[in-house]
């Protein structure tokens, strides 16, 4: 996945946190509307908690693949590289 399309998805995600933590802190909810809010912070922060993890995933995989490509055959890596 392109990096411009994960820091859309982030940009979103934070713009809708911030909607909703703005509306419960600063506007008259109702106690069911405040459930539906903080329903959706979780739910968005869970999101993007979900889509940083599989890039950190993405990444390492990348990394690893990277690796075994330039690495010369038969030779390990130092340790803590």
């Amino acid at each position: 996945m392109p990096s411009d399309d994960i820091e859309t998805f982030l940009a979103l995600g934070r713009k809708n946190l911030a909607i909703a933590y703005t509306k419960i802190a600063l506007h008259s909810v109702t106690p069911a509307q405040e459930a539906q809010l903080w329903s959706m912070i979780h739910g968005v922060e869970a999101a993007m908690k979900i889509r940083v993890l599989s890039l950190d995933d993405e990444l390492e995989q990348i990394d690893r693949e990277l690796e075994s490509l330039f690495r010369p055959s038969g030779r390990q890596p130092e340790p803590g590289a």
